[in-house]
């Protein structure tokens, strides 16, 4: 299972390498902490280490040394000594070449630098896992949504009915003028008042980008307006003094009007609430028929 992990971590790892041994060589540079060549024998790596030994051993530091200095010197004479023990051995010291050699350049560890291996294991904060597992549901449902629509879409230009407008729609037009089934379909939902669904921009994430564009966009309106002006939803500035100016009733004016115009406001919503409803009706059974992927405009 060990061994199976180390070659899985890292493409090519040495497959008689343990889990704990990849990490504990993916860590260190051996060769740097002897400084030594790579291709360095077993008597130069010998003489190496007595030489730094007597340099970094613990019982060797004058007694006046600072325990920052004490601690990084022992620190590498550990580091030495698992080096040493590692390169003399044909078998270890062929793993640990096979275990550098598979990872990548910017991953191998060198003598002296922080390695990104490290930690014994990564952590991550909450809002992180939460933003990723959000992003990756996103992303999997405008997938779903985007293959989804294109096949409804391929369906519907496949189907005896879409034929048969095609064929009625070419019958009596001049050969100059008629049109093949994929330009006919724009034709097709102007006729039957529908609206393409298809595309990204029309998926979950699609949706969100757009939101988060037009958030932004505001914010920046925002920023640029004036001291004595306003940016509406449109994005064009009005001054704070026409708003006051019109939302003051001009003098003359009687309260029956004012009166009639409030009632005529309130007749027009409820006739657009009514064909709002009716045209959300007719929508539903044209879903019915035609598929998801097409709404009422």
């Amino acid at each position: 299972m060990a061994t199976a992990f180390a070659s899985s971590f890292i493409p090519g790892a040495a497959a008689s390498a343990s889990a704990r041994e990849f990490i504990q060589y993916a860590r260190n540079d051996y060769y740097g902490a002897l400084d030594v060549a790579t291709d360095a024998n077993a008597t130069t790596i010998a003489r190496a280490y007595r030489t730094l030994a007597l340099r970094y051993h613990p019982d060797k530091l004058p007694r006046e040394t600072p325990a920052r200095e004490r601690r990084e010197a022992t620190l590498r004479f550990k580091v030495m000594a698992e080096a040493k023990k590692v390169l003399m051995d044909d078998k270890t010291r062929t793993d640990y070449d096979e275990t550098i050699a598979s990872m990548p350049r910017w991953a191998r560890p060198k003598f002296g630098k922080r390695s990104v291996f490290e930690k014994e294991e990564v952590k991550f904060s909450a809002w992180v896992v939460v933003a990723g597992f959000t992003t990756f549901c996103v992303g999997f449902a405008s997938v779903a949504q985007y293959t989804s629509r294109a096949a409804d879409k391929q369906s519907l230009m496949s189907s005896t009915f879409y034929a048969q407008k095609l064929k009625q729609r070419n019958k009596n037009m001049p050969k100059s003028e008629r049109i093949d089934a994929e330009a006919y379909f724009e034709e097709f939902l102007v006729e039957f008042g529908l609206t393409d669904l298809t595309g990204w921009r029309h998926t979950t994430g699609g949706k969100l980008l757009a939101r988060l564009r037009l958030f932004g966009q505001r914010g920046s309106n925002a920023n640029q307006t004036g001291a004595n002006g306003v940016i509406d939803e449109s994005g064009s500035e009005t001054s704070e003094s026409a708003e006051v100016v019109a939302a003051v009733p001009s003098a003359g004016k009687k309260k029956g009007k004012k009166k009639r115009r409030d009632a005529n406001v309130a007749n027009g919503g409820r006739r657009a609430e009514l064909a709002l409803r009716m045209l959300r009706a007719e929508g539903e059974s044209k879903r019915e028929r035609f598929g998801e992927s097409y709404d009422i405009e």
